[in-house]
């Protein structure tokens, strides 16, 4: 069974569960922004599976992420567990 992490509010996730359904596909939907379900482990496995970077997993135009001044000095552990802390961050 798929899972998608799904924000009502982003244009792109509800295109996505329309798609899903309307291909009769078989998913459980995580509202990620409400039931944070994200730790650094598991945002790091997510990461292999879809071949992603840390940095690409960022929505880097969030005023949170702008104000971050040393953000070419983090690690990836720091990153996810910013996006654990804000998970408004992630890139959908």
């Amino acid at each position: 069974m798929l899972t998608l992490y799904h924000n009502p509010r982003c244009r792109k996730s509800r295109e996505a569960v329309q798609y899903l359904e309307a291909n009769n596909y078989a998913f459980k939907i995580v509202r990620y922004l409400d039931e944070s379900p994200f730790t650094v482990d598991t945002l790091s496995t997510l990461l292999k599976k879809i071949n992603c970077t840390f940095f690409e997993l960022v929505r880097k135009n969030e005023p949170e992420w702008k104000s971050i001044v040393n953000k070419k000095e983090l690690t990836e552990t720091e990153v996810l567990q910013l996006l654990v802390n804000h998970p408004k961050l992630i890139e959908r």
